[in-house]
């Protein structure tokens, strides 16, 4: 379902003959990604580092833009509206993996992590960390995260990214 919506939302007239999954989602994500206006583009990636797309959260960071980028990136089908509304994981990782790419790429990352740390995206913080390698981020987010965490409840949380940071031979 997921590849029939971003098909239909894409537009595309011609698909690759011999397309692979992950080759075809590429695809049809950069077909999307390419009918969004250059700003629009900058504004995905920045909802992409965000560990709450909510309404208030988006109002938030983006100010009285706000309705506007969440419209315009739903019509393109980066986001969906249940309840609330939700970056499609497929792309969220293409636009997660496109960020490597940037010049200013380390920048925006930290400031994400530390963004993601001060409204509480505990989860979204730590997978940043660990998936852009940010390990001098590790102590940080630990002395932040660690007694919510705890408090919740949430210590295979704790427990999953301790193995993780464990497993990095530069840590």
């Amino acid at each position: 379902p997921a590849v029939i919506g971003l098909a239909a939302a894409a537009n595309a007239r011609s698909m690759p003959d011999n397309a692979l999954p992950e080759a075809l989602h590429r695809y049809l994500a950069e077909e999307l990604f390419s009918q969004a206006p250059e700003q629009l583009q900058e504004h995905l990636v920045t909802l992409a580092l965000m560990g709450d797309i909510s309404d208030r959260a988006v109002r938030r960071r983006f100010g009285g833009d706000a309705d506007r980028i969440q419209r315009e990136a739903e019509e393109l089908g980066f986001i969906a509206r249940d309840q609330r509304f939700e970056l499609h994981p497929l792309l969220r990782e293409f636009l997660l993996d496109r960020l490597l790419h940037e010049v200013n790429s380390d920048d925006r990352i930290r400031q994400a992590i530390a963004g993601n740390l001060d409204v509480e995206a505990w989860d979204r913080a730590l997978e940043l960390i660990l998936r852009f390698k940010t390990l001098d981020c590790v102590e940080s987010a630990l002395q932040r995260a660690y007694k919510p965490l705890v408090r919740s409840g949430r210590l295979a949380t704790l427990a999953a990214f301790a193995q993780s940071i464990a497993t990095e031979p530069t840590f």
